[in-house]
Parts: structure tokens; sequence; C-alpha cells
């Protein structure tokens, strides 16, 4: 039985070198029905926000608005629309090269000039769903994305021949 332990923890440690650490961005702010343009009519507001991607790999982009019908939209370095998410399906995943991203978040159904405008004109929280009395609802997005892989220390090897040792020593001593 001991030399089955032994050998699964061996070969677990033999062929697992190496650990991933995933990195993970929050991020919160409030979705508001104001008039920005000042034309008389309310707007939602839409949040922009930037994002680093360290390392490539699968990334996952996690969003949340509690009571309305929600957007949200990934933009690559260059400005131009790679995925979304919206209240029906709130977490995209895809696979990015390292470097810098945006999303922009807000009422349900933007587009990307709302998003560099910051805001969706002539629309209430009302017609995103929201049937409360306030004026504001808050969001939040979470980011996850693959960390550095951390290499095993270096004296797991030597631990592991000296476990080896010890094995060969007890089994002269039955002999």
């Amino acid at each position: 039985m001991m030399k089955r332990y032994f050998l699964f923890v061996l070969a677990l440690l033999v062929f697992s070198p190496f650990s991933h650490a995933a990195i993970t961005q929050n991020f919160d702010g409030v979705i508001e029905q104001l008039d920005v343009n000042e034309d008389g009519n309310d707007d939602l507001t839409v949040s922009l926000q930037s994002f680093e991607i360290t390392n490539a790999g699968e990334v996952s982009v996690a969003g949340s608005a509690v009571g309305i019908q929600w957007f949200l939209l990934v933009f690559d370095t260059e400005g131009a629309e790679i995925g979304y998410a919206h209240f029906g399906s709130p977490t995209l995943t895809m696979n990015l090269d390292a470097g810098d991203y945006q999303f922009a978040i807000g009422g349900f159904l933007f587009d990307a000039n709302d998003a560099l405008n910051g805001f969706t004109s002539n629309k209430g929280l009302d017609e995103v769903g929201f049937t409360g009395a306030a004026n504001s609802v808050a969001w939040n997005v979470t980011v996850v994305s693959p960390g550095l892989e951390v290499p095993l220390p270096a004296a797991l090897p030597l631990f592991m021949s000296s476990l080896c040792g010890l094995l060969v020593l007890r089994r002269r001593q039955k002999a």
C-alpha cells in the first residue's frame, strides 16, 4: 500500500512540474440615468474600463448588474469589438494574447459608439427592465486571466531522492 502511494506521489510530482496561478481583476461602477448630452431627455451611462492581460491564454470576463438587462462589450487594443456578454449569458471566455484591452458595460444593446461616448442616448432604466425608484444601478465585472507558470522548488527533487534512499535502506534492513 505504501509503495503505491509513494509511486503515485512521485508520478504526480514528475508529470506536473509547474503550477498556474490565475490573475483576477475586479471592477465596480454604476450605470446611471441622467441627461448626459443635455437634450432634455434621460440617457444611460456606459462605463468604459481598461484591463491588462499579462500572459496569453484563456481569459474569462464575467459581468453583472442586478435588476436590469445589461450588456458588456470587449474591445482589443485597436478598439475593435472581440466579444460580448449580457444578462442572459453573463460570462465570456476567449483566448487572448498578452496586452491591453477594454470592456464597456451598460444597459442592454448599446454599440461601440455609445461605449466611446460614455452613454446611450434617450434611454432610461425602465427600458432595460429596471422597476425600482433609483436613478442608478451598480455593476461588477471580473476578469480572470492566466498567471505565470510557477516552477516547483529546487529542493523538491532532492527531497524525493532522499525518500527513495530511505526506501532502499528500509528494504536492505528487512532482507
